[in-house]
């Protein structure tokens, strides 16, 4: 499930969020996004992964996501564990050795 992400004043499109490796029998997803940098620090993914949660925990009955973020990505480590993401230490990216797992829920 992808959604873009576009300014309200001019329709430009600045970022995206996606669920996806959805799971419907364990109740569980992947969450991705991206986001233009010059429209960082400004609310809008934060926004975006709110409507999101509430959509996969709400339409979608997800119980467990998980996120994939750089190690180093100071950002987006603050907005999932805004949303309640936890760290999972003992796990790593298979394919982006310095990436980091967080999840939620589970």
């Amino acid at each position: 499930v992808f959604w873009g992400l576009e300014l309200k004043s001019s329709n430009q499109l600045i970022g995206s969020i996606v669920l996806h490796r959805i799971d419907l029998e364990n109740n569980f997803a992947e969450i991705g996004y991206e986001l233009n940098p010059d429209f960082q620090d400004e609310g809008y993914m934060s926004e975006a992964m709110r409507k999101v949660l509430d959509y996969g925990i709400t339409y979608m009955n997800l119980t467990t996501l998980e996120a994939f973020t750089h190690q180093n990505n100071i950002a987006s480590i603050a907005l999932l564990e805004k949303y309640l993401f936890v760290l999972q230490p003992d796990r790593r990216d298979e394919t982006i050795e310095d990436n980091r797992i967080y999840k939620f829920g589970g």
